[in-house]
């Protein structure tokens, strides 16, 4: 873009003098941010629809637009399916299977919808690791609407061997996008990865004092976090200093929240916060309790 050039008097050139000095255009300017702000904020629009992503990150996506041109593609309902492995006829069935009757599963708890076709890529290790967070260790990830899943297919082996990691890892991720399809960007991390695992652990599982047994497990090792510290602290802080233990303090919570008060009152959690409502505001006034006190009530389970 080419600026136009002030002269000595402070005004634009070619333009008649105090019609728009430079304090004039900063005090637009600061209008325009005010208000894009104040836009965001009450319609859950991220300023100028963009997010600034770090150079790592930048990086990966570029070597993945050039990776997808190679890859063999298939399709299940609303998603399509590329890998860069060979899968006979056998194995792509299967394949379907587990995406059409996970997405149900997670749809039906969500309430959710898909409108639009979403990319799912099955990676062998070496490719993923091209795409992948070298920051975190992980079986998949989702971002920019899209699923990758670091999976190794091996002919030789029965078709079916494939489905139950598929279907955990997939399970997760996609929890990932029906969130945030549907909560503006507002769910905090630790309720998003604890949703996540509730799904991708299944439901009910049945054990006894559960909550209360992730405690005493934490503090026998000196690793429990305080639960004011937990909802606090910074996620790479988190993945860094706790590992798993932070997906299972997240699940402990999401668990009693869903069972102890459902989907429906989650779904309209969710939709507030894609109305534009702060997370805490719309907790409090949905569940009638803090998150803190809803950690001391899944501690106490």
């Amino acid at each position: 873009m080419r600026l136009k050039r002030l002269s000595v008097n402070g005004t634009v050139s070619g333009v008649v003098q105090g019609m728009y000095t430079p304090e004039r255009r900063i005090k637009s300017i600061v209008v325009t941010l005010v208000f894009l702000l104040v836009w965001g904020h009450f319609t859950g629009t991220p300023l100028l629809d963009a997010r600034r992503v770090d150079r790592v990150t930048y990086q990966y996506r570029e070597r993945e637009k050039d990776l997808k041109e190679n890859l063999a593609r298939f399709s299940v309902g609303h998603f399509e399916i590329l890998t860069d492995q060979p899968m006979s006829k056998e194995y792509q069935e299967v394949v379907r299977k587990v995406i059409r009757d996970a997405s149900q599963t997670v749809d039906s708890d969500f309430g959710y919808t898909p409108d639009d076709t979403m990319e799912i890529l099955l990676l062998s290790t070496p490719t993923y690791r091209q795409v992948s967070d070298p920051r975190l260790s992980s079986g998949g990830f989702y971002a920019n609407k899209k699923i990758r899943i670091r999976i190794n297919i091996d002919l030789s082996l029965p078709a079916e061997s494939l489905g139950l990691k598929l279907q955990e890892t997939f399970l997760h991720e996609y929890t990932h996008l029906v969130i945030c399809a549907s909560d503006g960007g507002r769910t905090p991390r630790w309720l998003e990865e604890g949703l996540a695992e509730y799904e991708e652990r299944g439901k009910g599982t049945g054990l006894e004092d559960e909550g209360q047994s992730f405690v005493r497990y934490m503090e026998s090792r000196g690793k429990k976090v305080e639960t004011a510290k937990f909802f606090k602290k910074d996620l790479w802080k988190q993945y860094r200093e706790s590992g798993r233990d932070f997906y299972s303090q997240s699940y402990v919570i999401a668990k009693h929240l869903v069972e102890k008060y459902g989907f429906e009152k989650l779904r309209e959690l969710l939709s507030t916060m894609k109305k534009g409502s702060a997370f805490t505001t719309a907790f409090r006034r949905i569940y009638g309790i803090t998150p803190e006190e809803l950690a001391t009530e899944a501690y106490q389970n």
